[in-house]
């Protein structure tokens, strides 16, 4: 925009300037404000301007020591700096376009062209992709959209539609700045075109919206370029265009809406004596419109591009509206509410702010511009705002409209009131240069927030190339899962996961295709998907009675229609956004009678429905039934490798500058799945007629090799530690409910401490995870394994993340409650501490003496902890400071410390093993958190060794014959001594370390060698205290029964059974 001068009514003032420096252009032959060509970079008019007196000044070049600055060479800066940002608006668009794919509706454009491609090209008549529609009219719009998608994806993969959408977002940008270009200064078309990028931007996707955007573009450009003095056949361009808009988009009628408006604008111009074009534009515009009319009915479905309309608005929205009535609008609904509806603005965050900021603006600059404005404009414009308000899917459209209108309109105000001539006044200078660099430094500003993430919606996409990296994880894992179907015909949990199917080649019940299932009564498919889903959640109370209640269906309302349309399978789908369907796959797994498990993934679960009448089926079902204990316990897996970093917070540059969108690895979404089946072991077996038991620690064992396989992937995630965390725990839980008869914590067991560094490496990853520190403060605060301090800590944060809620539930505000009393007790026990710790310090106790206090007396390791981190130089010189240094930084939660200083501690003590005994099951505990189980194991064989001979010697060392001296005690009471030690004190110690090796090795996933570990425990242990334990897995493993009972406890059997025959010398006798 140009600096505003002078009005235009004392523009001839300047032509008698006595300044020479503010000559202005001569009125008579006005010079445009961007005299260059649009595809050439303006050149240096006064290029070949020398001062005579520079020529005098002896300097040898003939060049000019100093140019004095004219109105000339401001216009060409300006001009140069306006193509600047009309070329920075075409890279922004560019920029913006180019974003991961995750747009399920894509794929099915995409499918869509590859079956036109291979099947004639023509549009089928039905629908081909679902089996409930297959009956109905496809009339398919965007037919001609698909074929070229389909072409781009064969050529160029997922990446070659990025680059296309972007390609296309920067055609359609490219014509919006360049409207009116050569009337007047292109710097105010350029601010509206990127306010009208960002009120688009999510529009961006590779679906037919972005060809409206693109037709509403290129056909306002070819109608002002064409006003503007263009080529006189330029209108005509018209028609091809409507053509190809017609058999792009099904919402080609918003550009012929407004092309018609246009024109009957023009008409009612002309009677109230101000039309918007000349006589000799009239009727060559009449009949671009007359031939675009007939031109949009060249397509497959003829008349029906002119009741789309009729059909979106007065049949497809209400319809949806009612269909999603009760719920509260999102991201993916919000498209089909209008602007009124309540809830609505919530879902549109900055786009929709400049969506409406841009039709204030035009409707202010329509009003200074009320002597020039053209009555057209006035009709479009309200006609897209109407648009708009009716259904916030068109708002990007009306956006975009609302910003060339404000252009135009702009640029007609402007010119009729400022001078169109430049000076070097420095207010206007400044004006021109700094309002310039400022939208520079604006547009840059936007770019930065575009290319790192910033200016998209939470779980929106990201820039880069290609398909979301979610996205491509569930789409691959859907493919692998459809390859082991008994048919094709699924019931699909909702419409978008229907997209993926068909991308999988499976025809779902439903898709996001969602005109092609409206009806009314039985005929309305997705009133009828939404009632056979329900029905399938109650089954086996799946949900609570109350909310079956208010879903108005019956456990057996699914039947007639899986009889119905043949469906085989369902899958409810597990992906992690927007939540899961936990429900649906309860159901599925509680009814075994009806269904049987065929797969499971982290995006979905298979599950077939059990029909005796089909044979084939049900041998279908009997090969590839989900087995849980085959795959834990008899099937070997991927040896689990030591992970390559530590969990790290994400950095500075991740937190502030590049937004990078949650990415879940496969394996743990599948751990997630896993434990959410254990939540309520009571109930799951108060449900599932399972006569074993051993699928619960089954699915616990899988749950924990899936979150050490996804932090492989992603050691940073808080959430598989937290999964890894759960699964230990159950397991912690159900092994001392098998040993103990009892299932409650008793702060013993490696899996108890597993659990426990578990949780504590999710809050190094993420220190504001809630379920981790109610975990810990639930181990903490355990009667066998108190910690005071240590659960006074995750108190505190749990009161912090509860009180930064702003809404509590009622649970929330209880344990908040409870959080205050805890405290004030925790607080007191405490301040005992520091008393008893003062006092041993004036006793001049040593730093392990104070930490063992703390740590013993009072159960406070962080208070012991800082005592033994005063004093480095006496740990680094006293081992057994330094193993209870390693203890304390376990307990505490400092993983990765504790990993560095057994490490030290394995280096130190190694040159005198027997210096102080157990230091190496401790160290091989260190190791597990990094999961390096062949360390862990070959410290546990060399201390199993250890204590073995050292029992053993000491066993023959009390054997006489031997000289007793008179301090000792005599024998025999020192080999009953010795014997003791050994048999009850050294033998359960080897047994628990037998049992840490079997479990390392089922944990890493390698079942055979864990089953010979366990044969080994029973066979030099047959009466360990853990032998119902070691039984029990050593029959999964080997499918051989093992007798839970220790000999020592068995009867034997003295009489035969009285009801056995006699044998017959027996009888003689």
């Amino acid at each position: 925009m140009s600096p505003p001068n002078e009005p235009l009514n004392n523009a001839s003032d300047d032509t008698d300037s006595e300044n020479p420096q503010e000559a202005s252009l001569d009125s008579s032959d006005p010079v445009p404000t961007d005299p260059v060509p649009s595809d050439q970079e303006p050149t240096d008019q006064n290029s070949d301007y020398q001062d005579s007196g520079d020529q005098d000044s002896g300097d040898p070049e003939g060049m000019p020591e100093y140019e004095p600055l004219t109105p000339e060479l401001v216009q060409d800066e300006a001009a140069r700096g306006d193509f600047m940002l009309r070329w920075a608006v075409v890279l922004l668009a560019f920029l913006m376009g180019c974003t991961f794919i995750a747009e399920s509706p894509t794929l099915v454009h995409v499918k869509t062209g590859e079956y036109l491609a291979t099947h004639g090209i023509w549009p089928p008549a039905n629908d081909v992709f679902s089996y409930t529609v297959s009956d109905r009219p496809w009339i398919n719009l965007s037919w001609l959209f698909d074929l070229v998608l389909a072409g781009v994806y064969a050529v160029g993969g997922a990446i070659g539609l990025t680059l296309f959408k972007a390609l296309l977002a920067a055609v359609t940008f490219w014509f919006v700045v360049n409207l009116g270009l050569g009337k007047t200064s292109t710097w105010g078309v350029s601010i509206c075109a990127a306010v009208a990028l960002l009120a688009c931007h999510n529009s961006l996707t590779a679906q037919p919206m972005l060809i409206t955007l693109l037709g509403l573009a290129s056909m306002f450009w070819v109608i002002s370029s064409w006003k503007s003095g263009a080529s006189p056949r330029r209108i005509y361009a018209l028609i091809p265009l409507f053509f190809l808009w017609a058999n792009f988009d099904p919402r080609m009628f918003l550009g012929l809406t407004a092309l018609v408006l246009y024109g009957l604008g023009d008409f009612m111009g002309v009677l109230w004596g101000r039309p918007s074009l000349t006589d000799a534009q009239r009727k060559p515009f009449q009949l671009a419109v007359a031939g675009s009319l007939f031109a949009v009915l060249l397509n497959p479905f003829g008349w029906h591009t002119y009741l789309r309309p009729l059909e979106l608005y007065g049949k497809e929205y209400p319809a949806f509206r009612e269909f999603l009535s009760g719920s509260t609008p999102n991201a993916s609904t919000v498209r089909f509410y209008t602007l009124l509806d309540e809830g609505v603005w919530n879902n549109l965050g900055h786009s929709g702010i400049a969506a409406v900021a841009l039709g204030i603006a035009a409707i202010l600059v329509m009003y200074l511009n009320f002597r020039r404005l053209e009555v057209g404009h006035v009709l479009i414009f309200f006609a897209f705002a109407a648009f708009a308000v009716a259904s916030v899917e068109q708002l990007p459209a009306a956006a975009l409209v609302f910003a060339i209108l404000l252009a135009i309109n702009g640029q007609s105000w402007y010119q009729a009131n400022f001078s169109q001539s430049y000076s070097v006044k420095p207010g206007e200078l400044i004006f021109s240069r700094g309002g310039r660099a400022v939208t520079v430094l604006a547009f840059a500003a936007l770019a930065f927030m575009a290319g790192t993430g910033w200016l998209r919606p939470p779980g929106g996409g990201t820039t880069g190339l290609g398909f979301d990296e979610s996205f491509k994880q569930s789409l691959n894992s859907l493919a692998e899962q459809c390859k082991e179907t008994y048919s094709d015909r699924v019931f699909n949990a909702n419409a978008r996961q229907g997209d993926m199917l068909i991308w999988s080649g499976q025809k779902p019940f439903t898709d996001m295709r969602l005109r092609l299932y409206l009806g009314e009564g039985d005929q309305d498919l997705l009133t009828l998907h939404k009632r056979t889903g329900n029905s399938l959640r109650i089954q086996h109370l799946a949900v609570s009675p109350e909310q079956a209640k208010t879903l108005d269906v019956t456990p057996t309302d699914w039947k007639p229609i899986f009889d119905k349309y043949e469906i085989t399978h369902a899958m409810p789908r597990l992906t992690m956004a927007p939540f899961p369907d936990y429900p649906m796959l309860r159901a599925f797994m509680f009814s075994t009678r009806d269904w049987q498990l065929t797969s499971l993934s982290g995006s979905a679960a298979v599950v077939h429905r059990v029909d005796p009448q089909d044979p084939e089926l049900m041998n279908f079902i009997k090969d590839h039934g989900y087995d849980f204990v085959s795959r834990a316990f008899r099937e070997d897996t991927d040896t689990v490798e030591s992970r390559s970093a530590w969990p790290a917070l994400p950095n500075v540059y991740e937190q502030k500058v590049w937004k990078t969108k949650l990415h879940i690895p496969e394996q743990i979404q599948l751990a997630r799945h896993l434990n959410v089946i254990l939540q309520d072991v009571s109930a799951i077996a108060a449900q599932m007629p399972l006569a074993d038991q051993a699928v619960y620690p089954a699915i616990a064992w899988l749950a924990v090799r899936q979150a050490l396989q996804g932090l492989d992937v992603d050691p940073s995630s808080a959430d598989g530690y937290v999964e890894l965390g759960n699964a230990y725990r159950f397991l912690a839980s159900w092994n001392q409910g098998n040993i103990l008869g009892v299932q409650q914590w008793h702060g013993q067991g490696m899996r108890f401490f597993q659990a426990l560094m578990a949780y504590n490496m999710a809050l190094a990853a993420d220190p504001t995870n809630a379920t981790a520190h109610s975990r810990l403060f639930e181990f903490y605060n355990s009667p066998g394994f108190a910690r005071v301090d240590l659960a006074l800590r995750e108190l505190e944060a749990l009161d912090k993340i509860l009180s930064e809620k702003p809404t509590k539930t009622e649970a929330e505000t209880q344990q908040l409650k409870q959080i205050d009393e805890l405290r004030t007790q925790m607080t007191q026990h405490i301040q005992q501490l520091e008393t008893a710790l003062k006092q041993a310090t004036d006793a001049k106790a040593d730093p392990l003496r104070l930490a063992k206090i703390a740590a013993q007396n009072f159960r406070c390791p962080a208070a012991a902890l800082q005592q033994l981190e005063k004093a480095p130089e006496f740990v680094a010189s006293h081992p057994e400071a330094k193993m209870y240094f390693l203890t304390l930084l376990l307990e505490v939660g400092r993983i990765e410390d504790a990993y560095e200083t057994a490490i030290e501690l394995e280096y130190q003590l190694n040159s005198s093993p027997n210096q102080i005994p157990g230091w190496r099951s401790l160290v091989a505990a260190a190791y597990l958190a990094n999961a390096e189980y062949d360390k862990a194991n070959e410290l546990w064989t060399a201390e199993s060794q250890q204590i073995d001979s050292n029992g053993f010697r000491g066993v023959l060392g009390s054997l006489p014959p031997r000289l007793i001296p008179q301090a000792q005690v005599p024998w025999p009471m020192s080999l009953l001594s010795s014997s003791y030690q050994y048999l009850f004190t050294q033998m359960p110690q080897l047994d628990a370390y037998n049992l840490n090796k079997a479990f390392a090795l089922l944990e890493s996933g390698q079942c055979e060698a864990a089953g010979e570990q366990f044969q080994e425990a029973l066979d030099e242990s047959p009466d360990m205290s853990s032998r119902q334990l070691v039984a029990f897995y050593l029959a999964q493993i080997t499918r051989q029964f093992i007798d839970p009972v220790r000999p020592i406890n068995r009867v034997p059997v003295i009489f035969a059974d009285e009801k056995a025959p006699k044998a017959p010398e027996a009888a003689d006798k």
